[in-house]
């Protein structure tokens, strides 16, 4: 499984490996000290050029250039002991104008933690999956956020459920039906009247956002 930050603690992690999955994650300021001594890790074999793993993938499209360099290496922490493993991700872009360079150029460096240990999967492998991540997480969980207002949706336990899994299955319907012709038009107005129903119940409630 991959996961942002917010899913760092102990239960999430004790729960994966029960099923004996693993878990990849990101991390940011709200883990502070595990993301100290990530960053630590990596500055320190840089510093004295201690071998690294390393997968560097190069793409080229929508006018821009984009680079993507994942670094692995052993990692575990007293606060985590199900971690094993720590990756260092460094993207750049490069906007392209008439197939040329323009100058506009932005770097970002992010970490993540793993449940499985090195070795299990290729430092390729590793890579693409904080890509997959991310593209889930632009073209579904973005749009239910922005377009829609989930973070703002006050609802709980199932009801809440219910709500985000309709939204997540008119966004994967829009996606997927999205500049498909004259049937992708007529499948469009099956799908809103599935959801119509769908929704029925809860606008009886008054669950109307």
């Amino acid at each position: 499984m991959t996961a942002d930050a917010l899913h760092v603690h102990g239960e999430t992690m004790d729960m994966v490996r029960e099923k004996n999955g693993h878990l990849l994650v990101g991390l940011e300021g709200n883990q502070e000290k595990a993301l100290d001594k990530v960053k630590n890790l990596f500055d320190l074999a840089e510093h004295e050029n201690e071998p690294m793993a390393r997968n560097f993938s190069e793409d080229y499209g929508h006018g821009r250039i984009e680079t993507r360099l994942a670094e692995i290496m052993p990692f575990s922490t007293p606060a985590f002991p199900h971690i094993q493993t720590a990756v260092r991700m460094t993207r750049t872009r490069m906007e392209k104008r008439r197939g040329f360079p323009n100058g506009k150029y932005s770097e970002e460096v992010s970490y993540y933690v793993a449940t499985f240990p090195m070795g299990k999967y290729t430092p390729e492998e590793v890579n693409n999956l904080i890509r997959g991540h991310w593209a889930v997480e632009n073209k579904l969980h973005h749009v239910k956020d922005r377009t829609m207002k989930e973070d703002r949706y006050k609802a709980k336990d199932a009801v809440a459920a219910n709500v985000a899994l309709i939204r997540s299955c008119i966004v994967t319907l829009k996606q997927r039906f999205r500049k498909q012709g004259v049937l992708a038009k007529s499948l469009r107005g099956h799908v809103s009247k599935a959801l119509e129903v769908l929704c029925k119940p809860l606008v009886k409630m008054g669950l109307r956002e």
